[in-house]
């Protein structure tokens, strides 16, 4: 956006200072976070976590690198990877079992990241039929999340389990917002 107000008030300066930033930033991102023996981004590393930290969803092991779907998902989706490679960390990320998966709060950015790369058609119906099970649970509300995958648990009616409300008029019916109201 703030390539965008440099360009619109004519300061070009700004704007080309500005974008070499951003290249900056995401080669920097990529160097940094990109694993190429493993082909996708980590979500980080850890070291010992202290014995009363550690949760259900917290991981144990001590210098330990850790590679999700978030992590890849929001590279993909915010421009921090190379476009030629978009499609394929996308692919890998929906097939990998060995990757921490995500709740259903945060599947709304794995499904725009699936749009954006033109998989939508291959991967988007069946991720959006990971609810067909909290549907048969509860028709009038959705949990908020599930351990492990189809396995509904936490309370009830969180918006965060709300994507496919969004996602199926969107791109099932090509119904976009053009601008707001």
């Amino acid at each position: 956006i703030a390539k965008d107000i440099y360009t619109m008030f004519g300061n070009h300066r700004k704007k080309l200072v500005f974008e070499q930033k951003i290249s900056t930033l995401k080669e920097s991102f990529f160097a940094c976070f990109f694993d190429t023996s493993k082909g996708c981004f980590t979500s980080g590393e850890t070291d010992k976590i202290s014995d009363s930290l550690i949760g259900a969803w917290q991981p144990q092991n001590s210098s330990q690198k850790y590679y999700s779907v978030h992590s890849n998902a929001l590279a993909v989706l915010y421009d921090l990877c190379p476009k030629e490679i978009e499609k394929d960390l996308m692919e890998k990320v929906l097939t990998d079992k060995s990757l921490i998966y995500p709740q259903p709060y945060f599947m709304h950015f794995v499904l725009e990241a699936i749009h954006k790369v033109g998989l939508f058609e291959k991967y988007g119906l069946d991720t959006i039929r990971l609810w067909e099970k909290a549907i048969d649970n509860d028709k009038c509300a959705l949990k908020e999340g599930w351990i492990p995958v189809n396995s509904y648990a936490f309370d009830l009616s969180h918006a965060w389990g709300g994507s496919p409300t969004y996602q199926l008029p969107a791109r099932l019916l090509g119904i976009d917002m053009i601008e707001p109201g």
